[in-house]
């Protein structure tokens, strides 16, 4: 009884972080500017998810925000969010718990993490959205990009560390208590 009353207050936690996860996946969707940050925001409660409820939590969580948006309309949205802003903070949480002290291992495996993704992302929206965009984009202008898009990653990715880090020490009284 006992048991059921802790998995039942988990899911409730976990189906509040989804929606909250989705609201910022719909304002990605349906905003016409800052889609990048809505996203990346969307990501947040992922990251809480799994620093509080573990893995399976989290994975269920990128699921079902995935799908959702998938079904408001944003297919890029959605798989935007599915193959980063969604599981980057698990891959992060677990290569961090991999290799604490590993420094540099460690930012090689993050940097390698979003080097494909974005690579993917950029195949997938040259192919099925923008395929006139192979045509206009030269070297010069990928490779700014790349390292762009690098350096913001960086950034983006201490910003998670510290916000998830954050809301898990202030939020832990009352998920101790809660779960």
């Amino acid at each position: 009884m006992m048991k059921d009353s802790i998995n039942t207050k988990r899911l409730a936690f976990a189906a509040i972080l989804t929606a909250i996860s989705v609201v910022f996946l719909a304002a990605a969707v349906w905003l016409p500017t800052g889609r990048a940050a809505c996203l990346a925001l969307a990501g947040i409660p992922v990251y809480l998810l799994d620093l509080t409820l573990r893995r399976r939590w989290s994975l269920l969580s990128l699921a079902a925000g995935s799908l959702l948006t998938f079904l408001f309309g944003g297919m890029a949205t959605a798989l935007a969010f599915f193959l980063f802003f969604g599981s980057y903070p698990i891959v992060k949480d677990l290569l961090e718990a991999k290799l604490y002290k590993k420094k540099v291992p460690l930012w090689l495996l993050k940097f390698l993490y979003f080097d494909l993704m974005a690579i993917l992302l950029f195949l997938f929206a040259r192919e099925v959205f923008l395929p006139e965009l192979s045509k206009t984009l030269t070297v010069p202008y990928l490779v700014l990009g790349f390292i762009a898009g690098n350096i913001v990653f960086f950034i983006a990715d201490k910003a998670l560390g510290r916000c998830g880090a954050t809301l898990f020490f202030r939020l832990r009284k009352y998920t101790d208590q809660l779960l």
